[in-house]
Order: C-alpha cells, then structure tokens, then sequence
C-alpha cells in the first residue's frame, strides 16, 4: 500500500518534470501543481497510507533533492533542522 502511494506520487512528479516538444522543461502553473498534489494525497487517502507515511516520503524527497544535505533540507521542507534531525526517514 505504501509503495503503491509512493510510486503514484513519483510518477506525478516525474509527469511534471517531463519535458515537452522543446528542450526546456515545463513549469508548472502553481494551480497545476495543487491540482496534482490534492490528486495523490486524495489517492493515498483511498488507499489508507498514513500522514506518517506522507510525511517520511516527503523528507526523504526533499534530502534526494539536496543530496543528503539535512540543513538544506530542512530549508526547503520549512522546517527546523532539529526537527528533520529527530524525524529522519533514513535512519531508521
């Protein structure tokens, strides 16, 4: 159940950062965006993945995005580097 959410939010994200007819990628409209968003937390939702679930995928997502780095993570997910500290999906 949690892959299949998990595979289901990277396929969205891999649809968004897929290039069209041109060289350059598409930018998505930010109500593209919350579009898709409340489609796969919608589909999650149905599919009983839990905010836990979520929330461990999208940290791991934002420390892929910048290389591991927890404090640049932290940066991009909004949060305190403590808190990604004490939540980090990747060592447990």
């Amino acid at each position: 159940m949690e892959m299949e959410a998990t595979y289901l939010a990277r396929e969205r994200t891999h649809e968004m950062r897929r290039p069209t007819n041109s060289s350059q990628p598409r930018r998505l409209e930010a109500e593209s965006f919350t579009d898709a968003l409340s489609q796969v937390l919608a589909e999650a939702a149905r599919r009983g993945v839990t905010l836990h679930q979520l929330t461990a995928e999208y940290m791991k997502s934002a420390l892929e995005l910048t290389g591991g780095r927890k404090g640049e993570a932290a940066k991009v997910l909004g949060i305190d580097r403590k808190t990604l500290y004490r939540n980090d999906p990747t060592r447990r």
